[in-house]
């Protein structure tokens, strides 16, 4: 278990930060927050606080607050980089007696709020690896970015605590700023053909536009796509004295477009085409320069159905990117429930076989480094050229069944490629070894239902058939579960969970909360007691009539009136954030 490396020695009048990897002390001066740097020293006997880092500081409503990193459990290493993830954080703050200030309760509903958030055990970190990019970005590295701190050369899009880390890029504290990255991350060693091989899995949320499902759907006008997430499933051995690893990238995210699909209290809301058409061209236009930019060729994978309403949403995608279309980007769309009806997953194969091309075009990244070397360091093999981009509606249970076909084909061919494995054939499902296959179906399912957690609320549906190869009856019940579980969090929660997610990323100011936050449960306590005096006068009507079929037919009609009342007024009954998009 890593032992804390940081230190805290709290005085009347400053705090002093000491890294156990640092020759200086970083001074923060509780009256002014200024911050200066000076050698390591000495300082007054009291007993410091242990803590692995600091996320950075946030301003409230009484105190500016130091945040430190307090527990961590280790997610594994890539070679020999750890990557953590982040349990429970503390708040240190600068003032030293607020218990008689007003502002005080305010700013513990913030702090308890930043906890909720990191309680999604979704925050990771490295001290010696860069977990906010991609294996074959750190190694193509130019001199200048190597020459940079870890934080300068973080891809910022995954890089949450950003807004956090301000005060410190400010006083110039470069080896206090430390990357943290929010997703999936998860690093095995198993035991393929008599090698030692890791295998991880990292995912990694764009904070752009982070939002909760029927809050927040599609892009924003700057091109930014809500629950947008790069991952990254990475394979590394040794060979003689270098060690080899191969990379390969996919991204899924919303359907990109200016789209919404508000909650209330229908099961499933009607979605609805926001802005103009040329509004639409723009936003979609930035996204897909974007991609294609980072990512040389996209292959836009669609899942969802072709008929009913998301018919309306997917011909208007198909619109756009003809639109936009080009030598560098392609287009898919695949009727997954359609094509693969009856529990005919194997016809994913299908799709496998359309894009097939592109597959083999796009490849995958191989480098090496030596036994001393970090990945900064890596000798570039291979490269690979594009990517697929995946989303269904809610870009959860059908995109992360077809990513992890993607992904089995990608590793196929790797394990092909270094010489310890078969080609891949083509179908869908092409099984490895024994201890492969297992953790290879036991990552995928973990990363589907964590990302599904952070955006919907539940675990992933359809997992069942990820870890075990076929649909099972519990699997079904827990789908049908986890869906009556999404209505309740995402007509009555989502509002609050939200306003968490966006005071951790500094967009929701102590002063814009205190006039506009509320109890987390009020509006589902509000409409359980509509509820509850629905029933109550469709029974005492139904009382007032004579016979037993009479108070059965009254009280049915009362209250299929009470629900139809509910429904017509359910956008003002939903729980909505502070900061609605």
């Amino acid at each position: 278990m890593q032992k804390p490396n940081f230190l805290v020695i709290s005085t009347s009048n400053f705090l002093a930060l000491q890294s156990s990897a640092s020759d200086s002390t970083v001074i923060i001066n509780r009256a002014s927050g200024s911050i200066t740097v000076e050698p390591k020293q000495t300082l007054p006997h009291t007993t410091p606080i242990e803590c692995y880092g600091f996320l950075g500081i946030s301003h409230f409503s009484a105190s500016k607050y130091l945040i430190a990193i307090s527990q961590v459990q280790t997610v594994g290493r890539i070679k020999d980089c750890f990557i953590y993830q982040i349990k429970e954080i503390d708040f240190i703050p600068y003032r030293l007696s607020m218990d008689d200030l007003p502002e005080c309760k305010e700013d513990k509903a913030f702090m308890k709020m930043l906890h909720s958030v990191i309680h999604t055990n979704s925050f990771y970190f490295s001290y010696n690896y860069d977990i906010t990019d991609t294996i074959q970005k750190i190694s193509n590295f130019s001199e200048h970015e190597k020459s940079l701190s870890p934080w300068e050369r973080a891809e910022k899009r995954f890089f949450w605590n950003y807004s956090m880390c301000q005060d410190f890029i400010q006083a110039g504290v470069h080896e206090l700023i430390l990357p943290v990255m929010n997703g999936f991350a998860r690093v095995e060693t198993v035991n393929y053909k008599g090698n030692s091989l890791d295998y991880a899995l990292i995912s990694r949320r764009d904070h752009r536009r982070n939002g909760t499902r029927f809050n927040t759907r599609g892009l924003d006008s700057a091109g930014n796509a809500v629950n947008f997430v790069e991952t990254e499933q990475i394979i590394g051995l040794w060979k003689d004295r270098d060690f080899v690893i191969c990379s390969y990238v996919q991204t899924r995210g919303s359907i990109p477009m200016l789209w919404s699909q508000k909650p209330n209290l229908a099961w499933t809301p009607k979605p609805k085409i926001n802005g103009s058409v040329q509004q639409n061209e723009e936003s979609s236009g930035l996204h897909l320069t974007e991609l294609m930019e980072k990512y040389g060729g996209v292959t836009l994978v669609n899942l969802i159905d072709k008929k009913g309403s998301q018919n309306a949403i997917g011909t208007a995608f198909t619109d756009l990117y003809h639109v936009h279309s080009n030598e560098k980007l392609n287009y898919e769309w695949f009727d997954f429930h359609g094509e693969c009806k009856k529990m005919k997953w194997e016809n994913i194969a299908r799709l496998l076989h359309s894009v097939a091309k592109k597959i083999e075009s796009y490849g995958y990244c191989q480098v090496s480094t030596g036994e001393n070397d970090y990945m900064i360091h890596s000798q570039v093999y291979r490269k690979q050229s594009g990517i697929f981009r995946t989303n269904c509606m809610d870009c959860l249970d059908r995109t992360n069944v077809v990513q992890s076909v993607f992904a089995r084909n990608s590793l196929h061919s790797q394990l092909n490629g270094l010489g310890i494995g078969d080609k891949a054939t083509g179908q869908a499902f092409q099984p490895f070894p024994e201890e492969l296959e297992k953790c290879f179906r036991e990552c995928w399912v973990q990363n589907a239902d964590r990302l599904s957690i952070l955006y919907s609320g539940t675990p992933a549906q359809k997992t069942d058939f990820t870890r075990t190869g076929k649909r099972t009856i519990k699997g079904a019940l827990d789908d049908g579960k986890y869906s009556l579980q999404r209505f309740v969090i995402n007509n009555f929660l989502d509002g609050a969970n939200q306003n968490a997610w966006d005071s951790f990323l500094g967009k929701i100011t102590p002063k814009k909360a205190k006039e506009k936050m509320k109890w987390k449960y009020m509006t589902l306590l509000k409409f359980m007691l509509i509820l509850m005096a629905a029933i109550w006068f469709s029974i005492w009507t139904a009382n007032h009539s004579a016979g037993n079929f009479a108070f059965w037919f009254i009280f049915v009609f009362c209250f299929g009136i009470s629900l139809k009342m509910l429904k017509s007024n359910g956008s003002k009954l939903v729980d909505k954030p502070i900061i609605n998009t």
